[in-house]
């Protein structure tokens, strides 16, 4: 039930400065980073009321995952060389792994969890090593007399009032397949894989059901504990968690098939490395909507990603023979088989579990061109990495035998093993168990607290991201900062990830240490600009107009209404202006919007339609670059002298062509997309007729290293 005004308070106030709800990764990020005086007036709450980062330290141990997944300097310590600074000293450098060429490497799970409990932790002061235990009820703005600040209430009637609270809370959900809710539920009417909007939207608004006995997602497995050895074991997903579930139970003894929707895709971070700093988040904060932000968030991590050694682990296993990978395969449905005394002596041998398994899963293949185009003809880097992995002579060449003879008799079945996709446009496959492995989801309407604050202080929630203010990561209207995943519209894709932590922390503190020079809270003027920004999404301020003076002739609000009641106005009109972001619980997966085909030639191309057919064209695949700060030099090398007036060159921002027209050749240059961005204006082209030589000098947006000169 939706409480619309907060719970009277029996309980006499408890004064303090800051209130830090949760004691993850995201809390320990901003309190490191806190100056001593508000160190000393802040009160950590969390439910469990257990260690730091004990959460997230479980779920890793439980995945057995080995490594971290950023960089040695991303930590919640204030100095980034801590970390590696910790492993010198402690003679644990064994413990960082190298994953990419060109970036630090990654920290083993106890190096990081050492260093953050001796140089992070051991840090504090003594009330705040351990997180009080409370569950909190609801954040209450104060404003008036009573304000600035707010009231947290705990489930233990203890009320704490603070100058601000800091909400690291991110409680997400696994995604369950339509076809395990109606498994859980128990209706027999299954529900199509793949079904409309409103299907899905249907099945990802309903509670979360009770699994059958032999199903689990990923954050109730525990591999520590788990007896596999022989066992069959599906795995349903093509990320990290399902990735290291699968090698952990192939390496335990299990055999284990993963199917996934993509093929899987090997990657050394979440996302791109520009999205820590500058080089993308520049762009990201010009977005004003809210959906085009949640769309760029989606763009930058498309599909799920195996982390590098996690992925030498599966191919190692796929080799050995122990796992088996269906990419481009969708579950559609699963049932429990029947005990071996109910099935008639005269069914074929091929309907039978081998093994007496518990569970049938039914697949497809899924219809998506995309996918089809990558699975058509050549291999996928799966089953390139694979094929590599098999070991060379008699011994490999054995074992490639065993592995085909295994193909064969599997295809007979509809069952395809490493290296051979299924002909077949479905397949049954029997399971001891199921492990789905499908992503987590977030949606603030769901978290008792910000669903309360949204009632208090609305603000537009895009796929169930509340929309705040990114420069201070602050609620509109309300004295509560979000960091963590919940903050994803403000700090951009890698929110729930390290960087995004270190990001979202780093804007807290700068916002905390400025409210005693502020004239107004910075909350309230995050309100009225947030109000100003529905407006304008909405499309209800003409030019030369008032905004609020449009919005209350639009929607016949009194111009004498409360500026929480204007916003609540506002952000329905928004919400329905806006194309629908549907939930992450629902599972779509995101597809890049496709441009439609055209014929004519593009405007980024240079015409070329005036020279003679007779010239030889030549395309430039060899080139040579220097880069040196803000400036860029493409050096092209001809086999003729070229003068400057038969150069064409066309500049864009991420974009570069050339034609340098000879007395016999043609030589053609074209870069469809630049590493990064250059300023158009400040670009020029130079030649060098005796050295037959064509310099392109680029101007670059920022100083930083191009690696390359394709992006």
């Amino acid at each position: 039930m939706l409480l619309q005004e907060p719970p009277q308070h029996q309980a006499p106030d408890e004064r303090c400065e800051l209130v830090v709800i949760g004691a993850g990764m995201a809390a320990l990020h901003v309190l490191s980073r806190l100056p001593s005086r508000l160190l000393k007036g802040t009160i950590v709450v969390d439910a469990s009321g257990s260690e730091w980062l004990a959460g997230w330290a479980e779920r890793r141990a439980a995945l057995a995952a080995p490594h971290v997944r950023t960089p040695v300097m991303q930590h919640p310590h204030a100095q980034p060389l801590a970390l590696k600074s910790f492993a010198e000293k402690q003679g644990r450098l064994q413990e960082l792994t190298p994953v990419a060429k060109g970036f630090a490497p990654v920290p083993s799970l106890p190096l990081f969890l050492d260093f953050c409990a001796a140089k992070v932790v051991a840090r504090l002061p003594a009330g705040l090593r351990r997180p009080q235990r409370g569950a909190v009820l609801c954040i209450e703005p104060l404003e008036g007399a009573e304000g600035p600040g707010c009231r947290v209430h705990l489930a233990s009637g203890r009320v704490l009032r603070a100058r601000a609270a800091i909400y690291t809370a991110a409680p997400r959900q696994p995604v369950l397949p339509a076809w395990v809710r109606v498994l859980a539920a128990g209706d027999e009417q299954r529900s199509p894989a793949g079904g409309d909007a409103a299907q899905l939207a249907e099945h990802a608004q309903q509670p979360q059901p009770a699994l059958p006995a032999g199903i689990a997602t990923s954050g109730q497995v525990d591999l520590r504990s788990a007896a596999l050895a022989g066992r069959s074991v599906v795995v349903i997903g093509g990320g990290m968690s399902a990735g290291l579930l699968a090698a952990g139970a192939a390496e335990r003894g299990a055999h284990v098939t993963m199917v996934c929707r993509r093929p899987l895709k090997p990657q050394a971070f979440e996302v791109d490395v520009g999205w820590w700093g500058a080089k993308q988040l520049n762009e990201y904060g010009r977005l004003e909507s809210p959906a085009l932000r949640l769309q760029a968030c989606q763009r930058a991590r498309r599909q799920a990603s195996l982390h590098l050694p996690v992925w030498r682990r599966l191919t190692q296993q796929a080799a050995a023979g122990r796992l088996t990978v269906l990419e481009g395969w969708e579950v559609t449905g699963g049932s429990a088989c029947p005990p071996a005394k109910d099935i008639c002596a005269g069914a074929d041998a091929g309907s039978v579990p081998a093994g007496g398994d518990r569970w049938r899963v039914a697949a497809s293949r899924r219809e998506d061109p995309a996918v089809s185009h990558k699975l058509a003809g050549a291999p996928t880097l799966f089953q390139q990495a694979v094929a590599a992995a098999l070991p060379a002579g008699e011994d490999g060449q054995r074992q490639a035998e065993e592995q085909s003879e295994a193909q064969h008799g599997a295809a007979q079945q509809g069952v395809a093993q490493q290296g051979e996709a299924p002909q077949a446009q479905q397949l049954e496959l029997g399971a001891d168990l199921i492990w789905l492995a499908c992503g987590r989801a977030y949606d603030a309407s769901a978290d008792p607290v910000l669903r309360q604050l949204q009632a208090l202080r609305p603000t537009l929630l895009a796929g169930g991201y509340p929309a705040v203010d990114a420069e201070h990561m602050c609620w509109p209207g309300a004295a509560v900062y979000l960091a963590g995943r919940a903050a994803l519209l403000a700090a951009g894709p890698c929110a729930g990830d390290l960087p995004g932590m270190r990001l979202a922390a780093d804007r807290i503190v700068a916002s905390l240490e400025r409210l005693d020079y502020a004239d107004t809270p910075v909350w309230e003027a995050a309100q009225q600009l947030m109000l100003e920004r529905l407006q304008r999404l909405a499309g209800l301020v003409p030019a030369g107009s008032s905004g609020d003076a449009a919005l209350t002739a639009h929607a016949g609000a009194s111009p004498q209404a409360s500026l929480t009641e204007r916003l609540q106005t506002a952000a329905a009109a928004a919400a329905a202006a806006l194309p629908p972001v549907p939930l992450e619980a629902e599972g779509r997966m995101y597809e890049e919007p496709r441009p439609p085909k055209n014929v004519s030639r593009p405007a980024h191309l240079i015409d070329v339609s005036d020279l003679d057919l007779g010239l030889t064209r030549r395309e430039l695949s060899q080139y040579k670059f220097t880069d040196d700060e803000f400036e860029l030099c493409v050096i092209c090398q001809l086999d003729e002298a070229v003068p400057l007036d038969q150069v064409r060159v066309l500049f864009g921002s991420q974009h570069l062509e050339m034609w340098a027209v000879g007395a016999s050749t043609a030589y053609h240059l074209h870069v469809p997309k630049l590493y990064g961005k250059v300023v158009t204006k400040k670009c020029s082209v130079k030649v060098n007729q005796k050295a037959k030589k064509v310099y392109l000098l680029l101007h670059k947006e920022c100083d930083a290293e191009w690696r390359f000169l394709k992006g």
